[in-house]
């Protein structure tokens, strides 16, 4: 009997092919840029109505705001999108000899993460066979 070792969380984001998630993570990154556009655009104004001592605090709080904010935002992406990478890791590290019959056998969409486990899965068959013999 064959057991399964890998399972998705289940998140919104488990249906969502990895292709997907990279294209979400690049217009996040593109949202990015619109908010620095926009904070150029503001420190552009507030040149006009502020003194410059003012000016120069407006701009570091918004550097700081924008940079932490971003950093974060980046990290928050590639975690989620690294999750199911960091589960096929584990399922595999939990494979030996003795328990060849264990699979991944991944649910959810035809990604590139599905045809990796599906690879390594029948890596595993081959391996199994050769034990037998």
């Amino acid at each position: 009997m064959k057991q399964n070792v890998a399972q998705y969380s289940p998140t919104w984001l488990h249906f969502i092919p990895l292709t997907l998630q990279l294209r979400m993570a690049l217009w996040t990154s593109g949202l990015f840029v619109v908010l620095c556009l926009i904070l150029v655009t503001f420190i552009n104004v507030a040149t006009i109505l502020l003194k410059p001592h003012q000016l120069l605090t407006i701009s570091i709080i918004g550097f700081l705001f924008v940079t932490i904010g971003g950093g974060f935002g980046a990290y928050w992406i590639a975690g989620i999108s690294l999750r199911p990478v960091k589960k096929m890791s584990h399922a595999a590290t939990l494979i030996r000899a003795s328990t060849l019959s264990t699979r991944l056998s991944l649910p959810g969409p035809q990604d590139e993460l599905h045809t990796l486990a599906a690879t390594f899965d029948a890596m595993l068959d081959r391996l199994e066979q050769a034990f037998e013999q």
